[in-house]
């Protein structure tokens, strides 16, 4: 399993397990939880490609860029 909130407050209650990894801003559990890490073999993941159209896709090679005027 791969959580993956890199700007995110994650918090986990109620004896969960978590057997992956967590990225987050910041995690916190509660309630029994575990958190063990194990390799996740990241290959298959949807990736964006950088190509019109890759919408469809759960992560953009390159961070989002935001524009504040």
């Amino acid at each position: 399993m791969a959580i993956l909130a890199p700007n995110a407050f994650v918090t986990l209650g109620g004896g969960a397990q978590v057997n992956g990894i967590v990225i987050a801003d910041r995690y916190e559990a509660s309630g029994g939880n575990s958190l063990n890490y194990r390799n996740v073999n990241m290959e298959d993941f949807p990736f964006a490609s950088g190509e019109p159209g890759s919408n469809g896709d759960l992560v953009q090679p390159q961070p989002v860029k935001e524009i504040i005027e």
